[in-house]
């Protein structure tokens, strides 16, 4: 894989020339760093087989890790979570809402609108649910197994007083992104969206109403790229 990333069709990275920078970080495929290339300049990620990785969110809140001297060899750059882990989380939130849409589409197909609007309201009631519970996936999924694994054997959580969103990266199966761990529960978000039958649209309105009803101005576009690289399964589909 080049150097190009995931999200080549916008211009996320504006203001990066990503071929002057040469403080080269190299990590194994656990997401470990095994070498580091250091001349006191911004940082650069590779995996051991020569990918370059990219922040999410580099002009934002990923900002801090371009710069030099933030590592150190057998440090851990990231966590990687492979098929196996991202089906197990969607499990575990659950397909309750796959039903309702799908009796919603039978219902459009044999002309009950009426029928099929109430299944649609159905399935968006268990999405409006389940995403401040198991299918928030920094605090749910992500936390208890990278970061505190102590969580599933005493169900405690003082670590929540503690999360910190740039603390932990993540990758998700061979994505040249990674992800922050807001980002990552976002793009597990979108994952889940889409393997209970939403589309893009419903994702892009509810992050945004969300947003809205904290008294924010909508999601960031780091927020929806991360959701919508999670929708289509980049990184997990060929």
């Amino acid at each position: 894989m080049s150097t190009s990333s995931e999200t080549s069709g916008g211009n996320i990275f504006t203001g990066f020339d990503f071929n002057s920078l040469l403080d080269d970080i190299t990590v194994d495929y656990r997401g470990k760093i095994i070498k580091i290339d250091a001349n006191n300049k911004p940082n650069r990620f590779f995996d051991e087989k020569g990918s370059q990785l990219f922040l999410n969110d580099p002009t934002g809140v990923d900002a801090d890790k371009l710069k030099p001297g933030s590592y150190v060899l057998g440090e851990q750059l990231y966590h990687r979570v492979n098929k196996g882990i991202l089906l197990q989380f969607m499990k575990s939130a659950g397909f309750d809402a796959l039903r309702y849409n799908m009796k919603a589409q039978i219902a459009e197909k044999q002309g009950n609108l009426s029928e099929a609007r109430n299944h649609k309201i159905t399935a968006l009631g268990i999405v409006k649910q389940k995403s401040y519970k198991e299918a928030d996936f920094a605090v749910s999924s992500l936390g208890p197994k990278f970061i505190y694994p102590e969580y599933e054997r005493n169900r405690r959580r003082p670590w929540l007083e503690t999360l910190n969103e740039t603390t932990d990266y993540f990758r998700l199966g061979d994505s040249n992104v990674l992800y922050n761990l807001y980002d990552a529960g976002n793009y597990l978000w979108g994952s889940w969206m889409y393997l209970n039958g939403f589309n893009k649209k419903t994702i892009k309105f509810g992050s945004n109403f969300n947003e809205y009803m904290r008294g924010n101005m909508g999601d960031t576009v780091a927020d929806q790229r991360s959701m919508f690289n999670g929708f289509d399964l980049k990184g997990f589909k060929k």
